[in-house]
C-alpha cells in the first residue's frame, strides 16, 4: 500500500501529532540557554516569620535546627544573620517556659541567656537590642523565681540561704539591665 495512509491522509504526519520544525526546535534552544545563563532570582526567604510561624506552634526543636543551618549559610542577607542569636534566645526562653520539667527549664533558660547577652555584646546598637535586654531580665527574674520556688522543697537552712543568695543576685543583676 502506497500512498497516504488511509487513517491519516496527510504524508509524513501521525495522528494526533507533527513532526518538530526548525522554528520550534530554535525556540526550544533558545529558552534553554536564557534559563541557564540568566542570574537566579533573588527573592529573599521569610526567614523571621517562618521562625516565628514556628514558635507559634510550639515546634521550638526545629526552629532551632532551622536557626542553626541558616548560620550555616553563606548567602543569609546581614540583616538577619545579626539577629540569630535573638531569634535563638527567644525560641529557647519560649522552650524554657512551655516545659513541665523543672531540670529541663532552667536548661533552657539558661542557654536562652547566653543567646541573648551575645546577641546584646555583638549588636549593642541594633534596633531589636532593647527587647533583647527586656527579655534577659524576665529571665533572670524566671531564673530567680525558680530559685526561690526550690527554697520551699529544701531542709536544711544552709541551702535555703544559699539559693536566697543566688536568687538576690539574680534579681540584682536584672535590675542592672533594667537600669
Amino acid at each position: 500500500m502506497d500512498g497516504p495512509c488511509v487513517l491519516n491522509p496527510v504524508p509524513g504526519r501521525f495522528v494526533g501529532t507533527t513532526l518538530p520544525s526548525f522554528r520550534g526546535g530554535f525556540i526550544t534552544a533558545l529558552m534553554t540557554i536564557v534559563a541557564v545563563t540568566a542570574p537566579a532570582a533573588t527573592a529573599q526567604e521569610p526567614v523571621i516569620p517562618f521562625i516565628e510561624g514556628l514558635r507559634a506552634r510550639g515546634y521550638f526543636d526545629t526552629a532551632l535546627e532551622y536557626i542553626d543551618r541558616l548560620t550555616l549559610r553563606n548567602d543569609l542577607p546581614a540583616d538577619v544573620r545579626e539577629v540569630l542569636d535573638l531569634q535563638r534566645g527567644l525560641t529557647l526562653q519560649q522552650r524554657g517556659s512551655a516545659s513541665r520539667v523543672p531540670e529541663d527549664r532552667d536548661q533552657y533558660v539558661s542557654q536562652a541567656e547566653t543567646s541573648l547577652k551575645k546577641f546584646v555584646s555583638e549588636h549593642g546598637q541594633h534596633p531589636q537590642a532593647a527587647l533583647a535586654n527586656s527579655m534577659l531580665g524576665e529571665l533572670l527574674f524566671e531564673r530567680a523565681r525558680s530559685l526561690i520556688w526550690s527554697t520551699e522543697d529544701t531542709e536544711s537552712a544552709d541551702k535555703k540561704l544559699e539559693l536566697q543568695q543566688q536568687a538576690r543576685s539574680l534579681i540584682d543583676e536584672a535590675q542592672g539591665i533594667y537600669q
